[in-house]
C-alpha cells in the first residue's frame, strides 16, 4: 500500500520510475525500453489476474498502446497485444500513428513532466501531467465485486478526441476510467477498441471462450468488438460518466469551507443485450471517485474523515466549451500509505 509523486524528464524516465515503484511494492514487472514494452501483473488468486501491458514507438514516442491479458505470466518473447487470452483492445503495432487507433494513453512526444501513482494490494492507478494543465489517467486493478460472478479485473487508458472545433472533451467521443458514456461519435467509429475492458465470466448469455466485457455507452449489440481470439465480448455499463451515481451526485460541488465534498463511486453493471436486462451492480472501482473540482485545484489533497483524497481534472479543467477542456469533471484518488 503506497503512493508516489515524481517528476520525469522523458517517456523512458517515466516508465523507469514507474517500473521501480511498482516492482518495490509487490508487482511483477517487465521492462524492455529498447523495444518500447512495459508490463505489470499480479496473480491475485486462482482465476484473478490484474494485468496491463504497454507498447510505444521508440522512434517517435507519443502514445502508449494499453493491453490486458489473462491467466498466465507475461511472455517476454511475445508482443504485448498477443499475450495469453488478450482482451482485443489496443492496436497490434509498434508505430505511433497506428497505436493511436485503439486503446491508448497519450504521454506527449517529450514525455510527461510529472506523475502520481496510487497503489494497493489489487490495483495501481496512474496520473500523468503532460504540461502545465493537461492530465491523463490509466491503470489496472480488481473491482470490489458483489455477488457470485467470476472476474472483476479491469484495465483502462484514456481518449480525448476533442482536439479541434468548439466542443469540450466531456462528450461521448472521449473515454475516462471505466466509462459507460463513451460511444461511437464524431470521428470515432470504433470506441469499443478504446474503452476499458473487464474480465467477466459465467454470466447469462456468455458461452465458452467469452471472458471479456467492454465498458461502453449505448452502442449496438453487434458493435462491442471481439477479443484477439475472435470471441465476442459482453457489454458493461455505468461507471464514471453514466448510471445512477454520476447522474444524481456528479453535479454537486464541494468546498473545504463547508466541510462537504460530494464524491461518487465508479460502479458498473452487466447489460445483457440478448434480453435487454441489466444485472448489477457488479462491483466498484476501489479507492477512486468521481468529483466536481469546481472549488479545487489539480493535485489538491482533501481530508474526509480519516482519509486523504487527491483530486485531478479528468483532462484539462476550464469552464470554456472549446476543444480539449473538461470543465469541472474531476477524479479523486484515495491516498493509501
Amino acid at each position: 500500500m503506497a503512493y508516489t509523486n515524481q517528476t520525469t524528464s522523458s517517456i523512458a524516465d517515466f516508465i523507469s520510475k514507474l517500473n521501480t515503484f511498482l516492482g518495490a511494492n509487490g508487482w511483477t514487472t517487465h521492462h524492455a525500453p529498447g523495444s518500447g514494452e512495459f508490463a505489470v501483473e499480479k496473480n491475485v488468486s486462482g482465476a484473478l489476474w490484474v494485468t496491463m501491458a504497454c507498447q510505444w514507438d521508440t522512434g517517435t514516442p507519443n502514445r502508449m498502446g494499453i493491453y490486458q491479458w489473462h491467466g498466465l505470466t507475461y511472455n517476454s518473447g511475445t508482443s504485448p497485444w498477443l499475450q495469453n487470452l488478450d482482451s482485443g483492445s489496443g492496436a497490434g503495432s509498434t508505430t505511433d500513428a497506428t497505436l493511436a487507433g485503439e486503446r491508448i494513453v497519450t504521454l506527449g512526444s517529450s514525455g510527461p513532466s510529472e506523475f502520481w501513482c496510487y497503489e494497493d494490494t489489487n490495483y495501481f492507478h496512474v496520473i500523468i501531467r503532460r504540461d502545465t494543465a493537461k492530465y491523463e489517467h490509466f491503470g489496472a486493478g480488481l473491482m470490489d465485486t458483489y455477488n457470485d460472478w467470476v472476474g472483476g479485473e479491469y484495465t483502462y487508458g484514456q481518449l480525448v478526441e476533442k482536439t479541434s472545433g468548439s466542443s469540450s472533451a466531456i462528450q461521448a467521443d472521449a473515454s475516462y476510467l471505466l466509462d459507460g458514456l463513451a460511444k461511437d461519435s464524431g470521428a470515432i467509429t470504433n470506441m469499443e477498441q478504446y474503452c476499458a475492458t473487464v474480465h467477466i465470466d459465467g454470466m447469462d448469455e456468455q458461452t465458452a471462450g467469452m471472458i471479456w466485457g467492454v465498458v461502453l455507452g449505448d452502442q449496438g449489440s453487434g458493435n462491442l468488438g471481439t477479443d484477439t481470439a475472435a470471441n465476442a465480448r459482453v457489454h458493461i455499463n455505468g461507471g464514471y460518466r453514466a448510471g445512477l451515481f454520476p447522474h444524481l451526485h456528479g453535479q454537486f460541488a464541494g468546498t473545504i469551507a463547508r466541510g462537504l465534498v460530494p464524491m461518487y463511486p465508479i460502479v458498473v453493471s452487466y447489460w445483457n443485450r440478448t434480453n435487454d436486462d441489466v444485472y448489477g451492480p457488479l462491483g466498484v472501482m476501489p479507492d477512486v471517485r468521481g468529483v466536481s473540482i469546481r472549488n479545487f485545484t489539480a493535485a489538491q489533497e482533501i481530508t474526509v474523515g480519516g482519509d486523504t483524497w487527491v483530486v485531478f481534472p479528468s483532462y484539462q479543467s476550464s469552464t470554456s466549451s472549446a476543444a480539449g477542456f473538461t470543465n469541472y469533471q474531476g477524479i479523486a484518488y484515495k491516498q493509501v500509505s
